[in-house]
């Protein structure tokens, strides 16, 4: 059982995967940042800091998959790398 989400921690996380589902890519940190997928709002828009603060967390609790390509970051809910 994965550890508890703060409700940051499960916006950000949720952002991730309706992203995915809408645009068909992963979002980068300035589209978790705005919070818009196709210009609609979906999630309070953020300073890249906590928002970085809180990816590192969903790491290390298990909810998201780092992968690389061309040395940029970008993010996999786990139950779908």
């Amino acid at each position: 059982m994965k550890p508890p989400l703060t409700k940051t921690q499960q916006e950000i996380y949720r952002f991730i995967k309706r992203f995915w589902e809408v645009e068909l890519r992963n979002p980068t940190l300035r589209d978790i940042s705005t919070g818009t997928i196709n210009g609609k709002q979906f999630v309070k828009s953020r300073t890249r800091a906590p928002v970085w603060s809180a990816i590192q967390r969903l790491k290390r609790k298990g909810y998201l998959e780092e992968r690389y390509w061309n040395n940029v970051p970008y993010w996999v809910p786990s139950d779908e790398a």
